[in-house]
């Protein structure tokens, strides 16, 4: 029998396999109605044993010796819980077991003092950076689950619960459902989650593959505890098991030489696990990758329906907003001053604002090269209390990559270099591979360039100096390619260093000082430079983490043509529509950044050269890119029918729900080009 286990980033296909072990399967009914209890809870208290019914109340679980002498657990909210001797029980026997429902004596709350003004407060992590999860799952098993504790503190008498949402990291299913249930904190167990205080089932399905998922909550719902847990609970039936497993064992049979094993001993016995490096199958929740006082967002996490809670690793990511008036009785939304397009961006703003929490971002529109919209939100630096202006300068991360693929095209019209040329031709110090890929791959991650190490922030926080791009090829350049080139598309910072590396050597000049000869100098873009470590610019921002900490401070030199340049978002909204204007490029030249690349199967990259290119939401085309750092998100957009272009640069990450960073919540930005034309 397979068991498959899945955790965090990295995941393992886990073979358990026993001897003797005893099979249970049966139904669990309604008592009186004998309607079939969906997802009813299974299992062996604080032990590795544990499943979920089916929606028709079915289940099955298997029992190794060591347990068989065990008591199985049987429950479900608002139910009272079962107890049964596994021993006592005839495996040959299907089990029909009826659950009784809790009498439950609901208490008065009264409110002795005048309400006050309407206050709200968010609890919990809002943040998610190196998005991962913690999961488990496997063809018997399910249940499993993540708590995250919420303190209320100062915020005592907001007890009014109006919101809940969780973080989807990814998702690889076609549908997920995922169970939300409040916990004590249980004082007699060191804390860890405890008993329900909620006896009410709040599931939510969904089908999102990334972002933030919202939860149906009753009306009126009261939650006096100062301390207690928000519980996620993987709902996994029979056909999700199913899906999981035969989706992992098709990838080991297609790809065997990606799959690496490793051996254990358990129970005596020989226990071989197949380790994956990637998702197949399942869905991954939220959490934060990043160092931090690990008490302020405690977390736990379960493998099953009854094991047992242990310490996570990493927060969830997963907020609660709480207010001193129901969910029911929140203001309406008052209209806006002024004309429509500023009550679209202000609504927009508002929303971005609620969702992201970042101390301070900087947002400009232009149309037909007019900037119809600039303005600065938040805060540049906490500690001094200093706005952000729309001279602020933020750091554009992987932005960096669509402004050098813009200055490698010009120099390869200028120097009459193909794109198709290989880069052993250009820089033949660069140590041969099996294969050769050729200047377009690389810019279009086609040329088979690894990326940075899998959930290591070592690559990233580089305190090294590099005077030049072509220095930092030795961080990358022995190491194999990781597919042929133009088989797969694959996102490679490295490759964009490579790229910075080629410009080097076509132009004879460091990469900085031709894209400032080359760019930034011809367009004005005054502001957009490589930023320096401890740099004390009087316009750069301070940068924060996910927790509203000052960021890591470390040296970006080795990765200024992949994601380590300043610049504000007016400079690119110049940019946006200098590319857009044929005076600064040629047909010939925005083919080749705006027109998708292909693999050698003939599959559509939707990528170009540094830029991708798509529709957005409302079936418009779109060249756009996003960035990410550990410490600044950014977003540019260009709608070149409509002769639109926008500019959003943040000093913290912004949280994506898609795997481009093109969200929907960014693509509503959008939104704005049907207010124009609405206006003309």
């Amino acid at each position: 029998m397979l068991k498959y286990l899945l955790l965090g980033s990295l995941f393992s296909l886990l073979l358990l396999y026993a001897q003797g072990q005893v099979v249970l399967s049966g139904k669990i009914l309604k008592k009186g109605s004998g309607a079939p209890m969906a997802y009813a809870n299974i299992g062996i208290l604080n032990s590795e044993i544990g499943t979920i019914s089916n929606a028709d109340g079915t289940f099955t679980i298997q029992i190794p010796p060591k347990h068989q002498s065990d008591e199985l657990l049987i429950s479900s909210l608002g139910f009272e819980t079962q107890s049964f001797s596994i021993s006592q029980r005839s495996p040959q026997t299907e089990w029909v077991i009826y659950l009784k429902e809790k009498s439950i004596e609901l208490q008065p709350v009264t409110i002795a003092s005048k309400r006050g003004k309407k206050q709200t407060t968010k609890l919990g992590n809002g943040k998610s950076f190196l998005l991962s999860g913690t999961l488990y799952f496997d063809t018997v098993s399910a249940g499993s689950a993540v708590a995250l504790r919420i303190d209320k503190q100062e915020d005592s008498l907001l007890n009014y619960v109006q919101k809940v949402s969780l973080y989807i990291a990814r998702n690889k299913m076609p549908t997920f459902k995922v169970r939300l249930r409040f916990l004590e904190v249980d004082k007699n167990n060191q804390g860890k989650p405890g008993k329900d205080i909620l006896e009410k089932q709040l599931i939510a399905i969904s089908q999102i593959r990334k972002g933030w998922l919202d939860f149906e909550l009753p009306p009126n719902f009261w939650l006096e505890q100062q301390s207690f847990y928000l519980m996620f609970e993987w709902i996994l039936d029979k056909d999700d098991r199913t899906y999981i497993a035969e989706a992992y064992d098709a990838y080991m049979t297609t790809y065997p030489d990606r799959v690496h094993y490793d051996t254990v001993i358990i129970d005596d016995e020989e226990i071989s696990i197949a380790q994956i490096g990637t998702v197949i199958a399942g869905t991954l929740f939220g959490t934060t990758s990043v160092g931090k006082d690990p008490n302020q967002h405690i977390t736990y996490y379960r493998i099953n329906s009854f094991g047992e809670w242990k310490r996570a690793a990493g927060p969830l990511s997963a907020r609660i907003k709480m207010g001193n008036y129901p969910a029911s009785e929140a203001d309406d939304v008052v209209p806006c001053e002024g004309d429509s397009l500023t009550c679209e961006i202000e609504r927009w703003v508002s929303s971005f604002q609620e969702n992201q929490q970042i101390p301070g971002f900087q947002l400009a529109i232009s149309k037909d090269g007019e900037v119809i919209h600039s303005q600065g939100y938040g805060m540049r630096d906490l500690a001094q209390n200093s706005p952000v202006t729309t001279s602020t300068q933020f750091r554009i991360a992987s932005i960096s990559k669509s402004m050098t693929a813009i200055g490698l095209v010009k120099l390869l019209q200028e120097k009459d270099v193909s794109p198709h040329t290989s880069i052993h031709s250009v820089i033949p110090s660069f140590p041969h591979k099996k294969y050769s890929p050729t200047i377009q791959q690389i810019a279009g991650h086609l040329g088979g360039i690894r990326g940075y190490a899998e959930q290591s922030l070592d690559e990233i926080f580089i305190q090294e100096y590099y005077p030049d791009v072509t220095s930092t090829l030795p961080l990358f350049q022995n190491d194999t390619l990781i597919h042929p080139p133009g088989t797969q598309f694959f996102y490679s910072s490295y490759g964009y260093m490579l790229i910075g590396a080629i410009i080097e050597a076509l132009s004879g000049q460091t990469y900085l000082d031709y894209m400032q000869e080359a760019v930034w100098k011809p367009l004005e873009m005054k502001a957009t430079y490589g930023d320096v470590k401890d740099s004390l610019f009087f316009q750069k921002s301070r940068f924060y983490d996910v927790y509203g900490n000052e960021g890591i401070a470390y040296d970006l030199s080795y990765s200024y043509p992949t994601g380590g340049l300043l610049s504000t978002s007016e400079d690119l909204v110049t940019l946006g529509h200098a590319i857009l204007s044929s005076s600064f490029l040629d047909l010939k030249a925005k083919a080749l950044l705006f027109q998708t690349q292909y693999t050698t199967q003939g599959i559509p990259t939707g990528y170009g050269m540094g830029w991708y290119t798509s529709k957005d939401i409302h079936g418009r085309p779109v060249w756009y890119h996003a960035g990410e750092l550990p410490s600044s998100g950014s977003m540019l957009i260009i709608y070149p029918e409509e002769n639109i272009v926008i500019a959003l640069l943040a000093n913290a990450p912004i949280l994506s729900y898609s795997e481009d960073g093109f969200s929907e919540e960014l693509q509503r930005l959008g939104d704005v080009i049907d207010t124009l034309y609405a206006s003309d």
